[in-house]
């Protein structure tokens, strides 16, 4: 048994993951802040803002702004998609497989810009 118990423990001590043994250590380090928020200073104050949709919901948002040429006509899906996922860092390297999934649903295509609509409408019928 005790044998047993410091094999593993030599096991522990030398085993590494993938992210540990190819990614070099500086830029590990950077991999440890809170994902998904974003920071910035307004009014003399810092306001934190954090995505809390998933990358579905971000991927959604980005195709249809997109789409309705938000960001002006000819700007890249990949620029857009890489300022999102830099600024609110999310990851979005499997975006087309995420929008692959969405076309692929049968009700609900597109859940978050349903929701969003929904909740624009609903804003728009309150009374004062």
């Amino acid at each position: 048994l005790e044998v047993k118990y410091q094999a593993v423990q030599i096991l522990k001590k030398s085993f590494k993951t993938y992210y540990e043994y190819y990614i070099p250590k500086p830029l590990r380090k950077g991999r440890r802040k809170k994902p998904d928020q974003l920071t910035a200073i307004l009014d003399g104050k810092q306001i934190q803002l954090e995505w809390r949709k998933g990358a579905t919901a971000l991927g959604e948002l980005i195709f249809a702004l997109h789409r309705v040429e938000a960001f002006g006509k000819g700007v890249p899906r990949s620029d857009i998609t890489a300022w999102f996922s830099k600024n609110l860092n999310v990851s979005l390297k499997n975006i087309e497989g995420l929008m692959s999934q969405a076309k692929a649903r049968k009700i609900k295509r597109v859940r978050f810009l349903n929701e969003l609509s929904e909740e624009f409408e609903s804003f728009l019928d309150e009374k004062n």
